[in-house]
C-alpha cells in the first residue's frame, strides 16, 4: 500500500507551514533529480504502471529503513592491526543485509545498507515531504561521515583485511560504496537537521573535498576495466557534490576514452567473458551518463552505448544467438536489468522493455539505484 501524505504536502510538502521549495535549498544532482522524483511520486498515486508496483516495494525498504540503527565502519571494528576508523573489508563472499553486517563484508556491507536506507529515506523527503524520513537520512550520514566518534576517514582505499586471517578486499568496494551515500547525501543536503549535528553539512562537505584528494593520489591507471570505469563514478560523485563543473568535464573526457578502448561500434564489450562482466563493468559506463544528464554532458547520446544494450540485450530474447555464447543466467539477468530500465527510458527500444519483462519488474539495482523501475522508469510517459 502507498504511504501517502495528505493535502498540499502530497504535492509540495509542508516543513512548518511553508512549501518545501520555501523551506528546502536545492541540492547538487547526482542520480536523479527533485522533479523527476514527484513526478514519479504522482504517477505512482495515480495508480499508473510501471511505477505503482515499484512504489509498493520501495515502500517495504522504506519502513526497514525507518528503523534501521546508526552503522560506520567504527561500529564494527577495525582492519586486522590497523586504524579503526578506516574502511575495510576481507573478501568479496557473502551477501549484504541489515542482519548480516558483522557475518559477510563488514565495512563493504554497513556502507551499503547505511548508504540504501539514506537514499531511501532521502527518496521519501523529496517525494513526500516528509520530515523524519529526512531527519534520519541525515542522522545516518552524519554517523557515517561527520561524528567524530565513528566518522569513516576519507582515505580512498579498502584497509582490509577486518578478521583476522582472511584477504583483503580491493579498492573498487570504496568506490562503490561513497557515490551511494553521497546520492543520499546530495537528496538532504539542504534539510535544517544538518544544523542540530556539529559541523553540520561543511563537515560533509571537507569530508568529501578530503577524499577527492586522496583519490587523485590513488589513481586508477586508465584501463577498459571495472575497476577503472567505477574509480571514474567515485571521482565525478564527488565533484557533482561539490559542484565543481570543470572537474566534471574532464572525468567526462576520461569516460569518453574508456568507451572509446571498450565498446565497439556493433556494441561488443571487450571486458570479461560473461554477462555478468559485461553488466557490471556496463553499470559504471550508465552511472557515469547518469551524472552527465544533470550536468552538461549527455553522455547517453553515444550510440555505442545503446549498441551494447541491444547486443547483449540480445542474448535474453535469442540464447541460441548470444554473442557469449550462452545465454545469462537468472542472476546475471537480476545484474544487468537495471542497464535496460535506464535504457528503455532513454532509447524506448522494444528490446529493452522485452529483457525487463523476462527479468521480471520492478528492477531493484543492489548497489546505487535501489527500485530503479521506480526512480528511473519509463520517464518518457512523465510530465
Amino acid at each position: 500500500m502507498l504511504s501517502m501524505s495528505m493535502g498540499c504536502n502530497l504535492i509540495f510538502g509542508v516543513e512548518e507551514g511553508l512549501p518545501r521549495e520555501t523551506a528546502e535549498a536545492p541540492g547538487p544532482e547526482l542520480f536523479v533529480s527533485a522533479p523527476e522524483l514527484r513526478a514519479v511520486r504522482a504517477a505512482a498515486a495515480d495508480g499508473r504502471a510501471p511505477w505503482v508496483a515499484a512504489h509498493a516495494r520501495y515502500d517495504l525498504d522504506l519502513d526497514l529503513a525507518r528503523v534501521l540503527p546508526l552503522s560506520s565502519v567504527v561500529d564494527d571494528g577495525g582492519p586486522v592491526d590497523g586504524e579503526v576508523s578506516a574502511f575495510g573489508t576481507d573478501r568479496a563472499t557473502g551477501d549484504c543485509d541489515p542482519g548480516a553486517l558483522l557475518d559477510a563484508r563488514h565495512d563493504y556491507c554497513a556502507a551499503l545498507v547505511t548508504g540504501r536506507a539514506a537514499r531511501d529515506l532521502a527518496i521519501a523527503w523529496v517525494m513526500d515531504g516528509n520530515v523524519a524520513d529526512a531527519a534520519r537520512a541525515v542522522d545516518l550520514l552524519h554517523h557515517w561521515f561527520v561524528a567524530p566518534d565513528t566518522r569513516m576517514a576519507p582515505i580512498a582505499a579498502n584497509s582490509g583485511p577486518k578478521t583476522d586471517g582472511e584477504s583483503g578486499g580491493t579498492d573498487i568496494e570504496v568506490h562503490l560504496a561513497v557515490p551511494l551515500l553521497l546520492y543520499a547525501a546530495s537528496l538532504v543536503e539542504g534539510h535544517p537537521t544538518w544544523e542540530r549535528h556539529p559541523g553540520g553539512r561543511e563537515a560533509l562537505r571537507a569530508w568529501v573535498e578530503d577524499f577527492e584528494v586522496d583519490l587523485g593520489r590513488r589513481a586508477v591507471a586508465p584501463a577498459g576495466t571495472p575497476q577503472y570505469g567505477y574509480y571514474l563514478v567515485a571521482l565525478a560523485a564527488c565533484h557533482a557534490y561539490l559542484r565543481r563543473p570543470d572537474d566534471l568535464l574532464r572525468d567526462f573526457d576520461r569516460w569518453r576514452d574508456l568507451v572509446e578502448m571498450t565498446v565497439d561500434d556493433e556494441g561488443n564489450v571487450d571486458v570479461g567473458t560473461t554477462a555478468q562482466d559485461v553488466w557490471f563493468f556496463l553499470k559504471s559506463v550508465f552511472l557515469m551518463a547518469q551524472l552527465g544528464t544533470y550536468n552538461r554532458a549527455d553522455l547517453y547520446g553515444d550510440p555505442r552505448l545503446q549498441a551494447a544494450l541491444a547486443r547483449y540485450g540480445a542474448c535474453v530474447t535469442d540464447p541460441d544467438g548470444c554473442v557469449l555464447g550462452t545465454a545469462p543466467s537468472a542472476n546475471e539477468l537480476r545484474e544487468g536489468a537495471v542497464l535496460y530500465e535506464l535504457g528503455y527510458s532513454q532509447y524506448q527500444a522494444p528490446l529493452f522493455l522485452d529483457v525487463l519483462e523476462a527479468a521480471g519488474r520492478p528492477i531493484e539495482g543492489q548497489r546505487i539505484f535501489g527500485w530503479v523501475t521506480l526512480t528511473h522508469g519509463e520517464q518518457f510517459e512523465l510530465d
